[in-house]
């Protein structure tokens, strides 16, 4: 690839070259951690960095001289790299061969990696530069620290834009939003309001609603110890086993929720938490599935559920990329591609400041999935500029009114509440529309609106066109304003009466 150029895997002998290179004070000045590097900590680090199968560490070498290293530590098939060129290689575009020649390594050998990440801070853009020149991307992400540039090693993913839920509902590009009432607790124990709730919920305009197929003893264990007892949030001072008490869904009800669903023509689905429920629901041949952010990381759940070949679609609250990533790895290699994700903050009910609708679009590049939003804060504002976002599912707590006591009535919506959101969010996926500059027909009308040339005096056959005769006003029937300067100075070729549009007919 480069003549006399070639990475060479490090060894124990390259401890103190690396040493040396990583107290630079250039280095270090870029460095996340700017403290200088004690020797005996960095052997103890790069010892076990060389043992560790997840790292790769490797020296570049020009003419048989040492002029850099790289380092990637791998998490999740994805490499995140650390780099740096001896002080007097710099400026001599080795950063750039480091990557080029990281990456030919990497598509030439068994490594297990589909991606390699590198933070790079703001101000060093000698590394932004780098990155970019080997064909690296900029993830669009605000961080007011750094910036991320990635590089796809090979297609993690393949893209799957659209899923099919039922035999006759698909979501997804060029979908509208998919609008899911969430049920959750605000049926209050009353078996007759969880019935209103579906007809409730269809009559807003809900596609569908859900439910949660749980018991408190699936969930947990009654305990009074510490660990047991909620100290913060919505739910403080409540015991967890008496919480999940008050808001399960009893499973002898669901069959005929189901049923009523059907019955009035809107969707109906379920979040179960674990391998009982699944089959329960599987029983009751539910289409597709939840899965609630707190059950991301349950892999062993998320094999099992993936395994019953039906559309799933996870909220991501509380995790990190890597975390969804393992999810996402999980359910692709049990051998299912029918996937959704939502972006979610797991907080009851959720501030602005935590709702980061950027991961929106983030998340649909990166896994290549269609991607909604779980909406738990107050009001419909962060549901529609979801949608202007790209959101194709929407979830929301519903519930008949919050007068009527339960845990989720604080974060929910009213029938009259949801009503007016997706209202919304239809007229926000008009006006969103398509890429297109033609001129509609009202725009035509209002054109005639704008600015053209006129003579605003009596003007003789012969006279000069001047800036008192003439000027460039509405409406828009005269000349263009972009021809004041050709018409400026020219010679009347017929009496012009004051109020009248110039056209080329009326001037020599």
């Amino acid at each position: 690839m480069y003549n006399n150029i070639f990475l060479r895997k490090a060894t124990y002998e390259d401890m103190d070259l690396i040493f040396k290179w990583a107290n630079d004070s250039a280095v270090r000045n870029n460095a996340f951690n700017q403290e200088k590097i004690e020797y005996q900590e960095h052997k103890k680090w790069f010892k076990s960095r060389l043992e560790d199968k997840n790292t790769l560490i490797y020296i570049l070498t020009k003419n048989n001289k040492d002029v850099g290293q790289i380092r990637v530590d791998i998490d999740n098939k994805v490499g995140e790299i650390d780099f740096s060129i001896a002080k007097s290689e710099r400026g001599n575009g080795f950063g750039t061969v480091l990557l080029e020649l990281l990456i030919d390594k990497i598509n030439n050998n068994s490594f297990d990696i589909y991606k390699l990440i590198g933070k790079v801070k703001k101000k060093n853009m000698a590394s932004k530069k780098v990155f970019i020149k080997a064909d690296f991307n900029k993830i669009k992400k605000e961080n007011k620290n750094y910036d991320i540039f990635y590089y796809k090693i090979k297609e993690g993913y393949n893209m799957n834009e659209q899923i099919k839920l039922t035999s006759d509902r698909t979501i997804g590009k060029n979908k509208p939003a998919y609008i899911i009432a969430e049920m959750s607790a605000n049926h209050a124990g009353s078996k007759d309001r969880a019935l209103e709730i579906i007809h409730a919920a269809k009559k807003a305009g809900a596609d569908c609603v859900k439910v949660q197929t749980y018991t408190p003893d699936t969930m947990t264990i009654y305990s009074e110890k510490k660990w047991f007892q909620i100290d913060k949030g919505t739910w403080k001072g409540e015991n967890l086993h008496n919480l999940y008490q008050k808001a399960y869904t009893p499973w002898e009800w669901q069959e005929d929720l189901k049923k009523e669903a059907e019955k009035i023509g809107i969707d109906f689905f379920s979040t179960p938490y674990e391998n009982t429920a699944v089959d329960f629901l599987e029983d009751l041949g539910v289409e597709f599935y939840k899965v609630a952010s707190f059950s991301i990381t349950n892999l062993p759940f998320l094999k099992y559920l993936a395994q019953k070949a039906k559309p799933i679609i996870m909220s991501t609250g509380m995790a990190t990329l890597a975390e969804i990533d393992e999810a996402v790895r999980t359910i692709r290699e049990a051998g299912n591609d029918q996937l959704a994700l939502l972006n979610c903050s797991s907080a009851y009910p959720s501030i602005a400041d935590d709702m980061n609708l950027k991961n929106i679009k983030n998340l649909e590049e990166t896994f290549g999935v269609p991607v909604g939003l779980s909406d738990h804060s107050l009001g419909s504002v962060a549901a529609v500029t979801s949608v202007a976002m790209g959101a194709k599912i929407i979830e929301k707590h519903f519930c008949m009114s919050r007068e009527i006591e339960n845990p989720d009535a604080s974060f929910s919506m009213e029938p009259d509440e949801f009503k007016k959101m997706v209202d919304d969010i239809r007229a926000a996926e008009k006006a969103i529309g398509k890429i297109d500059y033609s001129i509609s027909e009202k725009e035509k009308n209002s054109r005639l609106f704008r600015r053209s040339i006129f003579a605003v005096e009596d003007i003789k056959a012969g006279e000069e066109l001047t800036e008192e005769n003439i000027r460039v006003i509405r409406p828009g029937y005269g000349l263009k304003p972009k021809n004041w300067e050709k018409v400026l100075h020219k010679k009347a070729l017929k009496d012009i009466e004051e109020g009248t549009p110039l056209n080329w007919d009326l001037i020599k």
